[in-house]
């Protein structure tokens, strides 16, 4: 059974006629016997017969009708859709990207494209994960954009959009916070060196975030060892594990920490940016809709850099 079929066998119940249904399928007479008495034979049942001038569908083959024209319904929406992704002002975009700006770049991009009224038909859908994790999407064709760190594979397109500022974060209880290298409290403090850090506790990226690499670099660039207590997955949980004074860590400054009962610290001595990037993987089909919004966060941070 094949879907033309179904739709021969449609075209037969509304022209009542094999050379009218013929006719408007643009196909030989001949040809559209022969593909019904081919069903017939898969079904086992009588789908026509002739009255008179004639040809009708059985009982049988009304009802195999509303099940093909259900199937064919099916196909017809299943097109629409398909189509519809191809529509540069009607497609979808699905971003994958690190929690770093999940409250800042990515809403702020979205806003502003959609102030163009030819992009307001278009979709995105969003999901915040680690780097490795956005970039394993791509494997089974889930993501379309991603915004995180920079990882080492060739197969992927990477165009810098933002650059981003390490901090230290410790524990803040009430208006002190905890005073490096004692268990007692101190003043504010603004600024914090790598060789102090060295001292505490740290809490840490795992290995599955590349930024893990960058914050142990910065350590060894100065022939320090750090005393690694936690590792964890994301930025919320190394927040969450300082704020309840499990150690001190190194982590962007975000949007949301202050959301946390951390205290960003200047880190004194040492290159404490990083840069996010926009990726998705070489040599791989884009629809129109997706490279209108690649095209518009290239336009809009290569503004805000030459701004800087």
């Amino acid at each position: 059974m094949n879907l033309n079929q179904l739709y021969y066998l449609q075209a037969i119940a509304q022209a009542r006629g094999l050379t009218r249904a013929a006719d408007a399928l643009y196909v030989t007479q001949s040809n559209l016997s022969h593909s019904m008495a081919a069903l017939e034979e898969e079904l086992g049942i009588p789908l026509l017969y002739k009255n008179g001038r004639d040809t009708l569908l059985t009982p049988y083959g009304q009802e195999f009708l509303a099940y093909a024209e259900r199937a064919i319904q099916e196909i017809e929406e299943g097109k629409r859709v398909a189509q519809s992704r191809c529509s540069p002002t009607r497609g979808q975009v699905r971003l994958g990207f690190i929690s770093a700006v999940s409250a800042t770049l990515i809403p702020w991009c979205v806003s502003h494209f959609y102030q163009n009224p030819d992009n307001q038909g278009i979709t995105f859908t969003f999901d915040e994960k680690p780097t490795r994790r956005i970039a394993a999407d791509f494997t089974h064709h889930a993501l379309d954009i991603g915004f995180g760190t920079r990882f080492d594979d060739s197969s992927f397109e990477f165009c810098p959009v933002v650059p981003e500022e390490l901090v230290a974060v410790n524990e803040v209880v009430g208006t002190l916070i905890v005073q490096f290298g004692s268990y007692g409290k101190a003043p504010w403090v603004e600024q914090v060196t790598l060789e102090q850090l060295s001292r505490e506790r740290l809490v840490i990226y795992n290995q599955a975030s590349p930024t893990r690499n960058l914050v142990l670099s910065m350590f060894r660039q100065q022939n320090l060892q750090p005393d690694v207590a936690f590792e964890v997955a994301t930025d919320h949980m190394l927040a969450s594990f300082v704020s309840q004074g499990l150690g001190v860590g190194i982590m962007p400054r975000m949007f949301g920490l202050r959301l946390y009962s951390v205290r960003p610290l200047y880190i004194a001595d040492t290159e404490t940016h990083r840069m996010l990037y926009m990726f998705r993987p070489k040599d791989r089909r884009v629809l129109p809709a997706v490279q209108r919004f690649w095209d518009f966060v290239l336009e809009v941070c290569a503004q805000y850099q030459s701004d800087e």
